[in-house]
């Protein structure tokens, strides 16, 4: 609805993401602990299109939303409500959630609640 960051030049369609020395940096230690599903408010998308796409949110355990799947960058703006299932990890930076941990990524996903709820 809102991703302009997909094209498609003849048959071939695809996303356009920055990869490159951006400030975020990945954590250097990770350790998986459980899926889970949480909520909270965006409060920083200033990597939503990068990749990895970085979600600073809101949370009373989590501090970032992330997914190295394309298929979620951009799929939520600062000040929304956002709802995410994937993966607990523990790393030096805090806790973190990681959506995309498989290419299906089945039973995971990052959205809108905010943007939901405007098309009802």
């Amino acid at each position: 609805m809102r991703k302009y960051n997909r094209a498609m030049w003849e048959d071939t369609y695809f996303d356009l993401l920055y990869v490159g020395e951006g400030e975020y940096r990945p954590p250097k230690h990770r350790r998986r602990v459980e899926k889970r599903t949480i909520r909270g408010v965006v409060l920083s998308a200033k990597y939503a299109f990068d990749s990895p796409s970085v979600f600073e949110i809101e949370h009373p355990m989590v501090d970032r939303v992330l997914s190295y799947t394309h298929t979620y960058a951009g799929q939520v703006f600062e000040g929304e409500t956002l709802e995410a299932r994937g993966m607990l990890e523990e790393t030096e930076k805090g806790i973190q959630l990681v959506v995309g941990t498989t290419r299906e990524a089945k039973g995971e996903w990052i959205r809108s609640l905010t943007l939901l709820e405007g098309c009802k």
